[in-house]
């Protein structure tokens, strides 16, 4: 979504490493998006407005923890 480079998607990563990993509803939600991310990504390239959707669910998800680590 924001490509494999960019600063959202490095500080995803972080957040599922650093953060997601080391609690066990953490690891469930990694699993979970594991298992629907091939399909999302399918929904995604078929419909820009879902993909606008979940940016925009994304990006907010962004901020809250940005703002939450400060």
């Amino acid at each position: 979504m924001y490509g494999k480079a960019s600063a959202e998607t490095e500080f995803l990563r972080f957040v599922r490493d650093n953060v997601l990993s080391q609690h066990p509803e953490g690891r469930a939600l990694i699993r979970l998006y594991y298992q629907w991310s091939a399909f999302l990504v399918q929904l995604t390239t078929n419909d820009s407005d879902f993909e606008e959707y979940l940016k925009e669910v994304t990006d907010e998800f962004l901020l809250l923890f940005m703002e939450e680590s400060n």
